[in-house]
């Protein structure tokens, strides 16, 4: 980051904890997101949306679809496919504090 503010920096601000070790047995959580040309109109982020799924194995594997963000679940090797996409702008892992999201959910 520029400006003499770091990851830790910024994780903080959010309340974030940032985790960089893997999650055991090979998967994870990724948000993915569309090439810019893949947002533009239906037909487009249908093909993204083919590409995407047919990569993590269908809808199951899908546990967030909003807007230009789709949260997946799926191996490593899986989404360092994906980076190479043309029609995928971003992949990125994620951690989910499953205590933290049932609480904010009410359940």
């Amino acid at each position: 980051m520029t400006g003499g503010t770091d990851s830790a920096d910024v994780a903080a601000a959010f309340g974030a904890r940032v985790d960089v070790t893997r999650p055991a047995h090979g998967t994870g959580f990724f948000v993915v997101t569309p090439a810019r040309g893949n947002r533009e109109d239906d037909e487009s982020r249908a093909a993204f949306e083919r590409v995407l799924l047919r990569a993590v194995g269908g809808r199951d594997a899908v546990f967030l679809a909003e807007g230009d963000v789709y949260l997946v679940h799926t191996g490593f090797a899986t989404a360092e496919s994906l980076r190479e996409r043309p029609e995928v702008a971003h992949v990125g892992g994620v951690s989910v504090d499953m205590d933290r999201l049932r609480s904010a959910l009410g359940v």
